[in-house]
């Protein structure tokens, strides 16, 4: 097992300089270190951290380690993103300034990076890192780096050419591992999972809307569906159709913004037009509406958070509940959900020992989707979904997204982090044959 060491680094942006803090006078001024997919060498001074000046210097922590006959730094990770204007980069840029900053806690140097900072030929990328000091963004020249984390923003920046064929290049660049290649489409999701006799029965009903006699086909099995868009995110574009024949009529509820709007007729060929007016995106699919568990007259369901940890296998890094707001067709927080905490929540319905089974039943239900879903998306590292309780204690798989928005639950936020860290430790360490296991890491620290 190969020796790992903690190490304060600094890049020094005016010289273009990287160095490593020493609390003792160095012997010598500079040294060779490896670093990157392709483990590049790195000409790297030493020196002493009381001496050097922390205004030009962007503070960070990496690890050391020495096998194989050669000091290797890393872990190396680039988070990418897409181009924005004047040279910026999209993104919530909150979320990556806490990505960095764990790295900096636990040790990882990260950067954000985009497909035209990449210099293909030579194999660097002129990326930027976060002066957390001056709350700036600079830019250093770095190599290909071990781990890279897909947070394009949006799916019509995925789709496009140019960043379909930076995500091929890195998937083939050896040494570089990219996990959560695309977005979910959400009717190639259900599809799969229809396919597995082990998860299928948690599935509601779920056909692609494709013209009306689709729709009208399901409201005659289903009396309530949600009408979703394939490639919606957080609740837009969902709506709920009714079909009630005791009064010869239908409901249909548009989620559009914070407040739904509602909508009856008498005629399903009104339906749909509405649908045709409202829809958000040009593919749909039909749900069947699973009633589900209330609180206080409001339905909710779980949003799970599951992630590849330090030991490079999946676990559940945090259960959540989100509660629809009062006359909401969903339970999304930007759509007038509110958070609660799971064990509340089913405190007020259950004894603790049933509380302990439904949460452990979700777990391992999550577990098995993610599992599942891998075998066919390729590397994934983390997914958040979205799983219903229904009035009978039965559990429902409704979608899963592949760029988790941010929980809000402090400490599922703190793992989550922790997580992104630990599993490039795992990528660029100890997957890749070096030997070094993370509890080495743990007590270095």
């Amino acid at each position: 097992m190969s020796p790992v060491e903690k190490r304060k680094l600094a890049y020094d942006y005016l010289n273009r300089r990287w160095q490593i803090l020493t609390k003792s006078v160095p012997r010598v001024k500079q040294r060779i270190v490896y670093w990157g997919a392709a483990q590049a060498p790195l000409q790297i001074t030493l020196e002493r951290a009381s001496h050097a000046p922390s205004s030009r210097h962007i503070p960070l922590n990496a690890h050391l380690h020495f096998g194989r006959g050669k000091p290797v730094i890393g872990p190396l990770i680039g988070i990418l993103t897409a181009s924005g204007r004047n040279g910026s980069f999209l993104g919530v840029r909150s979320n990556f300034i806490d990505i960095i900053q764990t790295g900096y806690r636990m040790g990882g140097i990260v950067f954000v990076f985009t497909p035209e900072q990449i210099n293909w030929e030579n194999g660097t990328i002129h990326a930027y890192l976060y002066h957390s000091r001056h709350k700036q963004w600079l830019r250093a020249v770095v190599p290909m780096p071990n781990v890279v984390y897909n947070r394009i923003p949006l799916r019509h920046l995925e789709n496009q050419d140019d960043m379909r064929e930076c995500i091929h290049k890195l998937q083939k660049t050896k040494g570089v591992t990219l996990f959560n290649p695309h977005f979910f489409n959400k009717e190639d999701l259900i599809r799969l999972l229809q396919r597995s006799p082990h998860l299928s029965p948690y599935l509601p009903l779920t056909t692609a809307l494709q013209n009306r006699h689709d729709l009208r086909q399901m409201l005659r099995k289903k009396k309530q569906v949600f009408l979703k868009p394939t490639e919606g995110k957080a609740g837009s574009g969902i709506m709920r159709v009714e079909s009630r024949p005791q009064h010869n009529d239908y409901h249909l509820i548009v989620q559009t913004g914070k407040a739904p709007r509602k909508l009856r007729t008498k005629s399903f060929e009104q339906v749909w037009r509405w649908f045709r007016k409202y829809r958000s995106s040009p593919s749909y699919i039909i749900q069947e509406a699973v009633s589900l568990t209330q609180i206080d007259r409001c339905p909710f369901d779980f949003r799970a958070l599951v992630q590849k940890d330090r030991s490079g296998e999946w676990q559940l890094t945090g259960l959540g509940i989100r509660v629809a707001g009062e006359n909401r067709i969903t339970t999304h927080v930007p759509r007038g959900g509110r958070i609660a905490n799971p064990r509340e929540v089913l405190g007020y319905m259950l004894s603790e020992a049933e509380t302990d089974k439904v949460q452990n039943q979700v777990e391992q239900l999550a577990l098995a989707i993610a599992h599942e879903l891998e075998q066919h998306y390729g590397h994934l590292g983390e997914m958040s979904m979205d799983i219903g309780l229904d009035k009978t204690g039965k559990l429902w798989f409704f979608e899963a997204n592949a760029k988790p928005m941010k929980f809000d639950e402090p400490l599922i936020r703190r793992r989550s982090l922790e997580n992104l860290i630990g599993y490039a430790y795992y990528l660029t360490f100890i997957q890749s044959g070096k030997g070094v296991r993370y509890d080495t890491l743990v007590k270095a620290n």
